[in-house]
């Protein structure tokens, strides 16, 4: 399994980034220059509804439909999980600070279930020689780390701490 992550802290509440993620169809294209589109295709930000993104990473484009797994909230923080079953998956999180929140955006291909070391080292050095090409891993993590500064910018400038 390929695993990119990247945390930053956000100086807002977890509330304030989990009401600004719950009205992506609004926020994605402001989020990064490189987004184009996001569309509810069932209609909701909810658990069980599909959505669909489109951005361009150094030249490339890339579109997923994602099917929402999981949203669990609670007095410390959130998660919200989207997956393309039964390749990616994508997790953002945010966790309570004293001075704000700590955003985590990560994004995992291959989702292998073998437990077996070998057999995931086999796999994703496969899947890293097959994939790369086509997903250029590298830009990815690039494009999650810009994605990640951007969003604690206009999280700060535009929306204040309540």
């Amino acid at each position: 399994m390929i695993i990119l992550t990247d945390s930053i802290q956000i100086d807002n509440p977890p509330e304030i980034v989990f009401d600004w993620f719950m009205n992506l169809d609004k926020n994605f294209t402001k989020w990064h220059q490189n987004h184009t589109k996001f569309t509810k295709l069932t209609g909701g930000m909810n658990v069980g509804d599909k959505i669909s993104f489109e951005e361009k990473i150094s030249g490339k484009w890339f579109k997923f439909n994602l099917n929402i797994t999981k949203i669990e909230k609670d007095n410390n923080g959130w998660i919200i999980e989207a997956q393309t079953p039964p390749f990616a998956k994508l997790l953002f999180e945010a966790r309570k600070i004293d001075d704000g929140c700590v955003f985590t955006h990560t994004e995992t291909f291959g989702i292998i279930k073998s437990k077996n070391p070998f057999v995931q080292k086999i796999i994703i050095s496969c899947l890293r020689f097959i994939l790369n090409p086509f997903y250029r891993f590298d830009l990815i993590q690039k494009d999650i780390i810009e994605d990640n500064i951007n969003l604690k910018r206009i999280l700060e400038n535009e929306y204040k701490q309540t």
